[in-house]
């Protein structure tokens, strides 16, 4: 998708994609174009367009066909976005963990089998640890896991605490190095910037009030030549806090 790699901030309302097909034989997918805003729209293939979709259809699913050995330019856009009007909520004052969710989506980890995280648990399978202190709660994971969690507008804010789980403390060649961020219906919220095994826990605070999808990503930093064995990171006590009430 060329709009994620120009952090395009419309990716809500459109979608510029290529379907590539390397095989000797022609091939048929199902495309999803998720995540976008409630609403219909027009989608094009090479340029031709093939009528208007609602948002649930192409989440839902098109089946394409893309011809051996070549590519397909797929693109939407927006043709009219529903209005939605967000009522004022009053929250209370509940604590929601993320590891006791089931994840919307998951992203393994490069060069790592399935699962490549833990719920209420290192990485590495032990009692979370950042610092000095231990975490019942929190979800373990190992570079470069990406966790995404449908939340609905249902919870007021997420808080978490993150950092290198101290399991890896005297991992050395390479030493551990991570890289914490959160997205908010695709909006960078909280970037923790790179984490060794001294670097203080960092505390996340995020207002969530009406955001419909969160994206957890710990990856590692890229050095030390992309080895990322030891790059062990926690958010320890992953939580939503305060629920929408009626």
């Amino acid at each position: 998708d060329k709009l994620v790699s120009k952090s395009d901030t419309s990716i809500t309302q459109r979608r510029d994609l290529v379907l590539a097909n390397g095989t000797i034989e022609d091939r048929q997918t199902r495309l999803q174009v998720r995540f976008l805003k409630p609403g219909v729209y027009d989608l094009l293939m090479e340029g031709v367009s093939q009528g208007h979709k609602s948002d649930r259809e192409l989440s839902d699913g098109i089946e394409v066909t893309v011809p051996a050995n070549s590519t397909k330019r797929v693109k939407v856009h927006a043709v009219s976005l529903e209005e939605k009007v967000v009522p004022d909520q009053h929250y209370d004052t509940s604590v929601t963990y993320l590891s006791d969710l089931t994840p919307y989506a998951a992203q393994r980890g490069t060069g790592l089998p399935q699962p490549t995280f833990q719920n209420d648990r290192s990485f590495g399978g032990q009692m979370i640890c950042l610092g000095d202190r231990d975490y019942p709660k929190g979800l373990g994971c190992a570079a470069n896991t990406v966790l995404l969690y449908r939340v609905d507008g249902h919870y007021e804010r997420f808080q978490a605490t993150v950092g290198v789980d101290q399991e890896m403390a005297g991992a050395t060649q390479p030493p551990p190095s991570v890289f914490f961020t959160l997205h908010v219906d695709g909006m960078l919220r909280f970037d923790s910037g790179p984490m060794y095994k001294d670097t203080p826990p960092r505390e996340v605070d995020v207002d969530v009030r009406h955001a419909q999808m969160l994206m957890l990503r710990m990856s590692c930093n890229w050095d030390d030549n992309g080895n990322s064995v030891h790059d062990h990171g926690d958010w320890a006590e992953a939580r939503l806090v305060g629920r929408a009430r009626p």
